[in-house]
């Protein structure tokens, strides 16, 4: 009969609903030249770790070798090495974040049962480096000052010892 269900518009030409025209205005909205467009990179990173547990601290402890490619279009000046552990004790943005939503998972923790990470000897590039804890004393970021600029595609390596104990 070519009766058209309740609420459809008929119109003479292509019929495309709203929703396309937004979506490819949408759509043009966000495309860029492709010049502008910077190609994908990522960091290249090889870890060598030698570790030992005491069983009777539960500390995990040993050395590490990281060999980090600059693979960026930047010259990096400082890295960082993330301390994860080291949320899970008192006195960490974590725990007091978790103090003001009426938690106590980790502020009212004694030794041995909260978790830390610690560096030392940390030499990069041969020469030795002192972390910074940009978010003291949250010591969750390590980072180090590079004794030279690493350019794009210029690679380092950096050792360390370390130990670390998780939570209870």
């Amino acid at each position: 009969d070519g009766a058209l269900p309740a609420g459809t518009v008929h119109s003479r030409g292509p019929s495309v609903s709203f929703g396309m025209h937004l979506t490819l205005f949408l759509l043009a909205a966000v495309q860029l030249p492709a010049a502008s467009q910077a190609p994908y990179w990522q960091q290249g990173v090889r870890y060598e770790i030698r570790a030992r547990l005491d069983e009777p601290t539960g500390v995990l402890a040993g050395q590490q070798q990281v060999t980090y490619i600059n693979r960026s279009p930047d010259t990096l000046t400082t890295f960082a090495f993330h301390l994860h552990l080291n949320a899970f004790r008192p006195g960490s943005r974590w725990a007091d974040a978790d103090s003001v939503e009426r938690r106590r998972r980790f502020n009212d923790l004694q030794d041995p049962d909260y978790a830390f990470a610690h560096v030392r000897n940390v030499r990069m590039m041969g020469q030795g480096v002192t972390p910074v804890f940009p978010f003291a004393p949250d010591s969750t970021i390590a980072r180090f000052t590079l004794p030279r600029p690493l350019a794009p595609g210029d690679s380092m390596v950096v050792t360390m010892r370390w130990d670390a104990r998780p939570s209870t």
